[in-house]
């Protein structure tokens, strides 16, 4: 077997290695390192939103009565500013995928709520139940999974027991690239451009003494 197929079979189980699926509890959890964050501080009070972006995100309407998304202030501890309430369910969709997303949620009545990480076909990535905070205290709820392109937040109630909760602080985030598999790629195209030369080297040696 040549170096160069051992590297790219080494840079394989690096990759491999980096695959994952975890829940999120806390803003500072290294997957979210480098995130951009979404406070929602740039809507009005009371607002009614429908099918809105922010940047490469987008917050889809899957309610069709009155906006499934509302502004308003903040009204716990561990919210600040404004934030978006959420009516039963919602959709959040991702211009290019992500490996890791998070926020924080209170105001959470009902008895089950879930987050279901989605990749580009639509197929289910990661699962995770949303526990209802104890107490006033918002709660930071995530997924950190490869290639995650949307996102559902799904309520366990509906019609007139709809519940509505509010969301601050939306952070996503895209692993970058380990640096040690960034050594060996460098590895790679030196020992490419090496052997090229070598190879070029024994084809003039080759044509000088026939």
């Amino acid at each position: 077997m040549s170096h160069t197929s051992k590297y790219l079979m080494l840079i394989g189980l690096i990759l491999t290695s980096q695959a994952y699926a975890a829940p999120i509890t806390d803003f500072s959890d290294p997957a979210l390192a480098n995130g951009v964050t979404i406070n929602f501080d740039q809507y009005t009070t009371n607002e009614y939103l429908n099918d809105f972006s922010v940047g490469p995100v987008s917050f889809v309407d899957t309610i069709q009565f009155g906006g499934n998304y509302f502004s308003q202030d903040a009204f716990g501890i561990g919210q600040s500013g404004r934030v978006i309430g959420l009516y039963g369910e919602a959709l959040i969709n991702f211009d290019t995928p992500i490996n890791a997303v998070a926020f924080s949620l209170m105001a959470i009545n009902a008895t089950s709520w879930e987050m279901n990480a989605l990749n580009a076909n639509g197929d289910l990535i990661e699962h995770l139940n949303i526990v209802k905070p104890i107490g006033s205290a918002a709660k930071v709820f995530g997924i950190a999974a490869p290639g995650i392109s949307s996102i559902q937040i799904l309520s366990g109630t509906s019609g007139i027991n709809l519940d509505a909760i509010t969301m601050d602080d939306f952070v996503y985030a895209t692993v970058p690239i380990p640096s040690a598999v960034l050594l060996l790629l460098s590895g790679i195209t030196i020992l490419g451009t090496v052997a090229r030369k070598h190879s070029n080297g024994i084809l003039r040696i080759a044509k000088n003494h026939p």
